[in-house]
């Protein structure tokens, strides 16, 4: 048999993002990453000396840009299919000083 509390909480969640509600909580979501994203890139580029960069392409204005494509060096991804691969938005990747994006 299932474990109800999953069942319980998975069914919550469907709810919730059920019509224009869901939708304005994805986007609110969206929204508030990609301003963490913006104002780690403005520290960053404020510091003198070291401090954590975002593992993302250079702009992140429109919503193609979270596409991989395999013509990009940004991503260090190497034979990989075209319209494959997506940055989730939400989910940011830090790059902590003395790191880069080749590792």
């Amino acid at each position: 048999s299932p474990q109800y509390g999953i069942v319980a909480s998975t069914e919550t969640a469907a709810a919730m993002m059920r019509g224009n509600t869901g939708k304005k909580l994805m986007q609110d979501s969206i929204d508030r990453a990609i301003r963490f994203r913006k104002e780690i890139k403005r520290l960053e580029a404020e510091s003198d000396s070291w401090f954590f960069d975002v593992w993302q392409p250079e702009n992140i204005d429109t919503t193609e840009c979270w596409k991989l494509d395999p013509s990009d060096t940004w991503h260090g991804f190497k034979n990989m299919d075209d319209n494959h691969m997506y940055l989730d938005p939400i989910k940011v990747t830090l790059l902590t000083p003395g790191m880069n994006k080749e590792g």
